[in-house]
């Protein structure tokens, strides 16, 4: 995250982070599905 903060403004880090949180959110509540801690903690 660090390098997001370097390279972009906060708010568009902050903006992109939960962006990225609210689709995970959403692909577990439509598949029904448990979260997996492995498979989505990565920062991309």
């Amino acid at each position: 995250m660090q390098g997001l903060l370097i390279r972009r403004p906060k708010n568009v880090v902050l903006l992109a982070l939960a962006n990225k949180t609210a689709r995970v959110v959403w692909a577990l509540l439509s598949k029904d599905v448990e979260y997996d801690e492995n498979l989505y903690s990565q920062v991309s």
